[in-house]
């Protein structure tokens, strides 16, 4: 398999786990955070980190993200950072860019400006859960490349009442859990000690391959 270049801007909770997902399914990844503490945090599961305002061109360009692939903004915190971050990686000429909107009124704006795909967990989310059927215990969520998917699949029964840390998922599953829904409640940054329950959804990110393994456990 060919590897792909990843540079994920922001290392919080959603762009760690997307991070070190790629990496550990041996695609190249590019870390960029202006938070020290982040950027250290992750250093040792991924290719590269850069600590620097992914908001600014000429950090962007010292680090090589125009040579990537992907270009994924994982962070929505900061609204103004990642329309900024979106415009001039258009500029930059990158192939395909994917950005993380906090809002609709901010999702509008990133496709406006031509990022190739949206994500909005919570609103994602709603709108397949609305239309899911209740036979379906998996369904495909984002494909972020020919690999490697963010996908939506109903809670093994055998995790119940566990916590995320207890089960151990990311080492022996090979995915990491980014949310988790329970009746129209949605937990988008779920701690190692949130503990899983019945009819909870869990929102996965990993290669296609252990995400089919995890849905057929």
């Amino acid at each position: 398999m060919i590897k792909k270049s990843f540079a994920v801007l922001g290392a919080g909770r959603f762009g760690r786990s997307i991070a070190e997902a790629l990496y550990t399914i041996g695609e190249e990844v590019l870390v960029i955070d202006k938070n020290e503490t982040a950027a250290e945090a992750v250093a040792e599961n991924v290719t590269q980190t850069v600590i620097g305002n992914y908001s600014e061109e000429a950090v962007l360009r010292a680090a090589g993200v125009q040579n990537v692939d992907t270009v994924i903004i994982a962070s929505s915190s900061d609204v103004k950072s990642s329309i900024l971050a979106a415009v001039i990686l258009r500029e930059m000429g990158v192939k395909y860019i994917i950005a993380r909107a906090a809002d609709k009124t901010h999702a509008k704006i990133l496709e406006k400006i031509d990022v190739d795909t949206v994500i909005m967990p919570e609103r994602d989310m709603g709108e397949r859960l609305a239309h899911k059927l209740t036979s379906s215990n998996f369904l495909e969520y984002i494909e972020l490349s020919d690999s490697f998917s963010i996908a939506e699949v109903n809670c093994p029964s055998k995790f119940f009442h566990k916590t995320i840390k207890d089960i151990d998922i990311r080492n022996k599953y090979k995915v990491n859990i980014i949310a988790i829904e329970n009746n129209g409640e949605v937990n988008a940054a779920p701690m190692p000690g949130t503990k899983l329950r019945s009819h909870d959804v869990l929102i996965i990110i990993g290669s296609n391959k252990d995400i089919e393994d995890f849905k057929n456990l």
